[in-house]
């Protein structure tokens, strides 16, 4: 038992270590890319943040409070993998749901969040939230799954699949410098489709990997998810009250980082 945890201690740290590492790498390349200060910087600051601060209220109020919990509990039933399939569907149709909604309301959270009356900056804020916002989807994906597989004691790829998602964010913003130099150095009718997609759309396209390639050790281990629909038996009523305090304390915390980002885009 002991030289398990410890095993599994170290895969947990050595990912981490690397994830921080390729992290720093993909925050350098960006820096060089787009910059740290100027309306492009603050836009791109902006629009990936915001689909990362909705996200975040998903999972406080219903993710990390109510599904991740209930999943553990699962792992331990008879009917397991019936329940499996019903949670992890349940989860898809809330994670899909959520992503439309907040794409088709990326306008309006683009001028909630920045602080400038600059349309061009409202608007390049807008496309980089677009082309990030099925990160929504994607970072929920990961947890679930990742959790499952955590529960089952099997860390390597949870541990590890934010690297490739780093690496992935790496190679779209080396290849936006060896194609279009530093953005700083233009205004911001520079920004066109591609470039917006080079930039913001590899970083998403990384987080997808991080989630989707979970899917190899779940099937290893003997969990083959098959959409299965219904939440009878599934034990989520009696989560209730806890989803709404959770929900509670996230939407306070994100009002203070709308406030932040108004500020520091304005």
């Amino acid at each position: 038992m002991s030289s398990s945890v410890g095993r599994n201690s170290l895969i947990m740290a050595t990912g981490t270590a690397a994830s921080r590492v390729t992290g720093q790498l993909r925050t350098i390349l960006l820096a060089a890319a787009i910059g740290t200060t100027g309306l492009a910087a603050n836009a791109y600051q902006a629009g990936s943040m915001i689909p990362q601060s909705v996200f975040t209220l998903v999972s406080g109020g219903i993710f990390n409070a109510v599904l991740v919990p209930q999943i553990v509990r699962t792992l331990k039933e008879k009917d397991a993998q019936e329940r499996l399939n019903r949670l992890i569907t349940l989860a898809i149709g809330i994670l899909l749901a959520m992503t439309v909604v907040m794409a088709a309301a990326s306008p309006l959270l683009a001028r909630l969040y920045v602080g400038s009356d600059d349309h061009q900056m409202i608007a390049l804020t807008t496309s980089f939230t677009l082309w990030c916002m099925p990160q929504i989807f994607f970072y929920g994906l990961y947890t679930v799954i990742g959790q499952i597989l955590a529960a089952k004691d099997h860390f390597t790829a949870y541990a590890w699949s934010s690297v490739g998602a780093n690496i992935i964010s790496c190679i779209g913003f080396g290849t936006f410098i060896a194609l279009f130099g530093r953005a700083t150095e233009h205004p911001l009718d520079f920004w066109t489709a591609d470039k917006i997609a080079l930039t913001a759309g590899t970083w998403t396209l990384g987080v997808a990997f991080q989630a989707l390639v979970l899917f190899i050790p779940l099937t290893r281990i003997g969990l083959k998810y098959r959409p299965q629909f219904g939440l009878r038996g599934i034990g989520l009523r009696s989560m209730g009250p806890v989803a709404a305090w959770s929900v509670g304390i996230v939407v306070i915390d994100q009002l203070a980082n709308i406030v932040i980002t108004r500020t520091s885009t304005n």
